[in-house]
């Protein structure tokens, strides 16, 4: 059902560019089979990543016309419906525009629970620690090397977004993979976040997981942005958590966003460590993953 309403969504969305004046209708978007990659829109199930081969997930995509050898490649990370057909809509026109091909990936809820999607599956629900090649963060370089395989893309690395749910796990991602072949990654008005900080417990700190002070400096030099909607501050949306941890970050998620940034410069500065994260602030937009979208887009390959 959600795929078929994603194509749904899509012809709408073409016919109206279609209408709109331009009477060049040879760059239309063509739909392809299930199951197919190449220039246009689609969807396909991946499950080649052997630890995880039971748990597929979904990539809905969108390539325009062109030599997919040489694009970006550009991974999303929908929000807490794990609605990637509705999060691929946006960058069918971004891709066009970029002349980058973009692969939206669900982590379907019949297989990832909340926390397996949200803060990666590291470590379990009695507190033990998950073997990494089990997490879920771990299957993002597999995918990219399955994209490039099936296109023929010969890019060294790709460019990350994630929008509230889909931020959390990009922030996340970046501290538990320091060493992964991201070019840009954006974590736009994620709900709260996981600081780099050692003396707060997991999830909302870092005390008793894995990671080293090295992986943290590692992932101090990585190129993140921390992206936020300056009208994303409503304390009463009924999907943001409020335990007394995450209100300790702020009370909405553009003040939460101000927190993460500030305080994990501070401890980068403390410790003495290269901070290169940087806060990317939109005017005028709440918690609108399209909007987002556009000004990501903008901040990767303006």
């Amino acid at each position: 059902m959600r795929f078929y309403l994603f194509f749904i969504t899509l012809c709408a969305s073409l016919s109206f560019i279609s209408c709109g004046g331009d009477e060049d209708n040879s760059s239309s978007t063509k739909e392809n089979p299930v199951g197919v990659i190449t220039t246009g829109t689609g969807k396909v199930t991946y499950t080649d990543y052997q630890p995880l081969k039971n748990k597929p997930v979904n990539l809905f995509y969108s390539i325009p016309e062109g030599d997919m050898s040489s694009m970006p490649i550009v991974l999303v990370l929908p929000g807490t419906n794990r609605d990637a057909d509705n999060y691929i809509v946006p960058w069918i026109e971004l891709s066009k525009t970029y002349h980058c091909m973009v692969f939206s990936i669900e982590f379907p809820e019949a297989y990832y629970t909340d926390d397996e999607y949200i803060t990666g599956n590291v470590i379990d629900k009695s507190g033990n620690f998950v073997p990494k090649e089990k997490w879920t963060f771990s299957i993002i370089e597999p995918i990219f090397q399955y994209i490039k395989t099936q296109t023929g893309n010969r890019a060294s690395n790709y460019y990350l977004f994630g929008h509230s749910a889909g931020a959390q796990f990009v922030h996340r991602f970046v501290l538990f993979n320091p060493d992964a072949n991201i070019n840009m990654a954006i974590s736009a008005n994620a709900g709260w976040y996981t600081m780099p900080d050692f003396t707060v417990a997991f999830p909302y700190g870092l005390k008793n997981t894995q990671l080293s002070e090295s992986d943290v400096t590692t992932a101090f030099k990585r190129n993140m942005i921390v992206h936020l909607g300056q009208k994303d501050n409503n304390p009463n949306d009924p999907s943001l958590r409020k335990t007394p941890e995450a209100n300790l970050q702020g009370l909405n998620r553009y003040d939460r966003g101000q927190y993460f940034y500030t305080n994990s410069k501070k401890l980068a500065q403390d410790a003495g460590d290269q901070f290169k994260w940087t806060k990317r602030e939109v005017p005028n937009v709440a918690h609108e993953q399209e909007k987002m979208a556009k000004d990501a887009a903008k901040a990767f390959f303006q």
